[in-house]
């Protein structure tokens, strides 16, 4: 979900501002399929369902956890830290090899710190991840005291400390956290009881609502982050849910278990078609033909003429015209009914990465 969301929106930045940030009633006929494409692949609740997800797991893993509360809080965080950044840390050198020369060290420093997300720009999850450990240390301690009522009132906390980011100091964990909080309520009476009325409606409606409901209707951030909520309740207490086929086959499982590589090696992959030695330019491919546009290699024409955010655009990076990837079926698609076929060809690292790291970030 996330990798398609990604490629859809590095190939034509211009998305962010006419699409992505408007509900399906407010976009333009001709935006009409990016929207479609944007709302299925919908990167926005993914990262809700990951932090909400994380919260539950987490919070039930410390809550199990034997020993005084600073040798689990100790244990916890080093668990964390060796989860990430040995992920993390190689991604950003392979990220920053086949991007341009205009990053610093001390970007990619930084980034491999999570003090900045400036050369992997999907890690700023990774580093509300980071900054949630105190709070998911905070919550389970208060579960151990004052059992869900103190969950409930901590969450009645970080919801007021959503309009007012400052209280938890790091804006993003201001942001985010009342989704770990909410997580950490699944495996709770609360959770069974959200589970046992949501039954009779079943999952796939509930998964329907929670990725499409904020495409028709603007300000649903809390009625999807509910929704997800019911969701993971569900998979959760409900055997039924959690065995369906769906769930349980060999490619999901997979997926599963590769999802943390996957999430952050698609940033590399998706830039490394800019290593193609042979340079390309956007054009314009009549007929539904595509060529490579060979010529005008230099930096400086790239970083003048390589506009990424071309309307309805299409891409193709293979050296045979013939041999298309699925990306380029994916954002061809996007220009229908445009009369013409755009072809984005790969044009210049430097361009991209700019875009990417304003679409990511």
């Amino acid at each position: 979900m996330v990798i398609v969301y990604h490629t859809i929106l590095l190939f034509d930045h211009g998305l962010i501002q006419r699409v992505l940030l408007k509900t399906l009633w407010q976009v333009d006929a001709s935006d009409i399929w990016a929207k479609a494409w944007l709302s299925t692949f919908n990167g926005a609740a993914a990262v809700e369902l990951f932090f909400l997800l994380s919260g539950c797991v987490l919070v039930r893993s410390l809550d199990t956890a034997k020993g005084t509360w600073l040798s689990v809080s100790a244990a916890f965080a080093i668990k964390r830290a060796l989860r990430i950044y040995p992920g993390l840390i190689p991604c950003v050198a392979v990220t920053a090899a086949v991007t341009p020369s205009a990053l610093t060290w001390g970007n990619i420093a930084g980034n491999m710190a999570l003090w900045n997300f400036d050369v992997v720009g999907p890690s700023w999850t990774l580093q509300v991840e980071m900054l949630a450990i105190p709070l998911l240390l905070i919550v389970s301690m208060v579960h151990r005291s004052w059992g869900v009522r103190g969950v409930v009132v901590a969450l009645i906390v970080a919801l007021v400390a959503r309009k007012n980011q400052e209280m938890f100091v790091a804006p993003l964990l201001g942001q985010y956290g009342y989704l770990f909080i909410l997580g950490a309520l699944v495996p709770s009476r609360v959770g069974s009881l959200t589970a046992s009325l949501a039954r009779p409606v079943g999952w796939i409606p509930v998964v329907v609502a929670f990725v499409f409901l904020r495409q028709c209707l603007g300000g649903m951030d809390l009625p999807t982050a509910a929704l997800g909520f019911v969701l993971l309740a569900l998979l959760y207490h409900d055997d039924k849910a959690a065995k369906a086929p769906v769930l349980i086959s060999r490619v999901p499982q997979f997926l599963g278990k590769m999802s943390f590589g996957i999430y952050l090696w698609n940033v590399p992959f998706l830039h490394m078609p800019y290593l193609l030695p042979q340079g390309a330019v956007v054009s314009r491919c009549r007929n539904g033909g595509a060529h490579l546009c060979r010529g005008h290699r230099s930096r400086e024409y790239f970083a003048r003429h390589a506009q990424l955010s071309v309307p309805r655009s299409a891409w193709h990076c293979a050296r045979n015209a013939s041999d298309k990837p699925l990306g380029f079926w994916l954002a061809s698609s996007l220009s229908a009914g445009s009369g013409k076929l755009m072809c984005l060809k790969i044009a210049g690292r430097r361009a991209a990465r700019s875009n990417f790291r304003k679409v990511s970030g």
